[in-house]
């Protein structure tokens, strides 16, 4: 309930945002009239409502106590969304709530063009400039290959080549792997890859060998010599590389 005098009303003016002076002197004003501010049985201390949203009009006939969630309700009625943030972060709400406020701030703050984003002096100050990336892409690299040389980088450690294969045999034989997602198949089937060693023998092709893709669409295995002995475009060439974007055209072309 509200804990101002009954004849005072609500006027549900245009939302604005907050301005940089903010004070909380409109609490000590509030009491100085009507006495200590009550608590809600949470034990959270009331709130004081500007209620022409201008935080800087601190005259008792502007300011209203009302708990925190009245102070919330009337803002969100309001589409007030920067105070509805404030208030839900006291109220030490959901962070779904607090994300989809956050977005709703931010939209209204581009819309008005007043987002930092939409500042100049923003891109100039932040916006890395392609010295300074360059910069920090040889500091990142020169210290990952001093790691290497001392031997200290993580992926170097016995510790983790130990965890990193059993993470991987215990997501293979779960069926997580995302290798045995939608190559189960193959690995049932003992064609895939990565199986290596364990590759079933009729799939291990010799050496020297392209796969491609003839003028029909069909796939064919052909010597290095020859696929690279093929001259002029190489959308025109008898055999195209199976991955390849003509290769693609060719197997739809025929399909």
């Amino acid at each position: 309930m509200w804990c101002t005098r009954p004849s005072d009303t609500i006027d549900i003016g245009v939302s604005i945002m907050p301005k940089n002076i903010y004070t909380k002197n409109y609490r000590s004003i509030w009491e100085s009239h009507y006495g200590s501010i009550p608590k809600d049985d949470d034990g959270r201390s009331y709130e004081i409502h500007h209620i022409d949203n201008d935080s800087t009009n601190n005259d008792i006939s502007n300011l209203r106590c009302v708990s925190i969630k009245q102070h919330y309700d009337v803002h969100y009625s309001q589409g007030d969304w920067w105070a509805c943030y404030l208030i839900a972060q006291r109220m030490n709400a959901d962070p779904k709530l607090l994300s989809d406020l956050s977005k709703e701030v931010q939209k209204e703050r581009l819309q008005s063009g007043t987002h930092p984003f939409q500042r100049e002096d923003f891109h100039k100050k932040y916006t890395h400039t392609q010295e300074v990336i360059e910069y920090r892409s040889k500091k990142i690299k020169k210290k990952t290959h001093e790691r290497v040389k001392n031997g200290t980088h993580n992926f170097m450690t016995k510790k983790h080549a130990e965890l990193s294969s059993s993470t991987q045999k215990n997501m293979i034989s779960e069926g997580t792997h995302n290798f045995t997602g939608s190559n189960k198949k193959r690995v049932k089937e003992g064609t895939h890859n990565f199986l290596g060693k364990n590759r079933d023998p009729k799939y291990n092709f010799p050496k020297g060998y392209v796969n491609c893709v003839d003028k029909f669409g069909n796939p064919v295995r052909i010597i290095k010599e020859l696929y690279a002995n093929q001259s002029g475009d190489k959308n025109s060439w008898e055999y195209v590389h199976c991955s390849s974007k003509e290769a693609k055209r060719r197997r739809i072309n025929n399909s």
